[in-house]
């Protein structure tokens, strides 16, 4: 009987972390929509080397009104908010030390898609957004991780060929990004400002297609 309750509550416990998985995915679809919506409501030419954040702004680099690309931007990050708080407090809710793990990760970016509200081009409240990205980036970069750490731990790599060449990929394609991730913040230790733009764009493009590399083997 208690064997019975035990594969149901694991078998809730799937299903739940599926929808979670499905609900990310959604996330990794409508942000990039959104930024694209977003950069053709821009009211001037946007460089793909320019930050994301000035699609969020008040005004445009060269002080136009930006209304419609801000509320489209912050549109996007309103649904990453709620996606990454909902399936963040799932995986707390599983309670294992792993899970809880992935879930304070994703709350994190909840909290950094939080602080990507305060406009970039105030002075003071520029440091707020600039936390905010950190923490959306890191929190992801974390949850993909131990996503993959799971499979390691749970040995559910197979010896076949096809489950041996996608584990392979997983951990090389984690690799590049926490590569990406280091050569991101380096950007901002060096001072290479100029580029910081476009590896935030390769970084977070990296961020949605680790998403949709994921399954149910890594949950």
């Amino acid at each position: 009987m208690e064997e019975k309750k035990f594969n149901d509550i694991v078998e809730k416990n799937q299903k739940s972390r599926i929808i979670g998985l499905y609900l990310l995915r959604a996330m990794a679809v409508i942000y990039p929509i959104a930024i694209i919506i977003a950069i053709l409501s821009y009211p001037e030419y946007y460089s793909i080397f320019e930050y994301l954040s000035s699609l969020g702004a008040s005004t445009s680099v060269n002080g136009l009104p930006n209304t419609t690309s801000q509320i489209i931007y912050n549109s996007g990050l309103t649904f990453n908010l709620i996606i990454c708080m909902i399936v963040g407090i799932r995986y707390i809710l599983y309670k294992t030390k792993l899970d809880i793990i992935k879930g304070i990760s994703l709350i994190l970016s909840s909290i950094g898609a939080g602080l990507l509200f305060f406009p970039c081009d105030d002075d003071i409240l520029n440091w707020f957004h600039r936390i905010g990205g950190i923490l959306f980036l890191l929190g992801f970069v974390i949850f993909i991780f131990f996503c993959q750490f799971t499979r390691f731990r749970n040995k559910k790599v197979s010896l076949d060929t096809k489950e041996k060449v996608k584990f392979t990929f997983d951990k090389i394609f984690f690799i590049l990004l926490v590569l990406i991730s280091l050569s991101y913040l380096a950007t901002y230790l060096i001072g290479l400002w100029e580029y910081a733009g476009l590896i935030q764009k390769i970084l977070l493009t990296g961020m949605f297609i680790g998403i949709f590399i994921l399954d149910k083997e890594d949950l």
